[in-house]
């Protein structure tokens, strides 16, 4: 049975060679694939500000949002989920994601990426880095 939809935010980060930081899920039904940071969204929380939160506790960076990207939807695991995408850039701090969380952190590029496309969390992933 499905449940409503769940919120959650993402910021595409890219570096100065245009790669994009993607995170490997280090538990959960999602362990092993990768994504990008943020994550849910807590009740009566801001969209930006849990994106915001959710990069500074995965990655260790603070990050400003530039713009929205899109909103994607999808089911996992019996629930519906509503994924929005930000721009963001990195504007302090140092990459140390926690590893109780996140078992790899890496600078891909769009064609690594899309050659990943059977490990990425979603497909919000690819649609994301064509945009």
């Amino acid at each position: 049975m499905e449940r409503l939809a769940l919120d959650r935010g993402r910021a595409v980060i890219r570096d100065a060679h245009h790669r994009y930081l993607l995170l490997q899920e280090a538990e959960g039904p999602s362990k092993g694939t990768w994504t990008f940071p943020g994550g849910r969204v807590d009740p009566n929380e801001d969209m930006e500000h849990a994106v915001i939160r959710e990069t500074k506790e995965e990655t260790g960076f603070d990050i400003r949002i530039i713009k929205k990207i899109g909103s994607f939807s999808s089911s996992e695991i019996g629930h519906k989920f509503q994924t929005h995408i930000f721009e963001a850039i990195v504007i302090s701090g140092e990459l140390s994601p926690p590893v109780d969380e996140i078992m790899n952190a890496q600078w891909l590029s769009a064609a690594e990426i899309e050659s990943m496309a059977s490990i990425l969390k979603g497909s919000y992933v690819l649609e994301a880095i064509k945009i």
